[in-house]
């Protein structure tokens, strides 16, 4: 699970932004270990829930949380990260 202290403004890193209770796509890559590009997928998709401003997308942090909890449950890995 992905956890920040301050709820609504808090920099960890460069890369590193939770803003409103979202986090860029870079910031959630290097937490979970997911490719950029699939975490973009999945939000286009539907699969995650997100903000896209410009050509910048955040993930709802709470909606990656979710997945993340029902990945690891699950017995099928190649949902997993790399």
């Amino acid at each position: 699970m992905i956890s920040f202290n301050s709820p609504s403004i808090s920099h960890q890193s460069k890369t590193d932004i939770l803003i409103n209770q979202h986090i860029t796509v870079q910031a959630a890559a290097e937490a979970t270990g997911y490719n950029i590009q699939y975490l973009r997928r999945m939000l286009r998709s539907g699969a995650l829930k997100g903000v896209k401003i410009g050509q910048m997308w955040l993930i709802d942090i709470d909606t990656l949380n979710t997945y993340l909890e029902c990945v690891e449950n699950s017995s099928d890995r190649r949902c997993g990260p790399r």
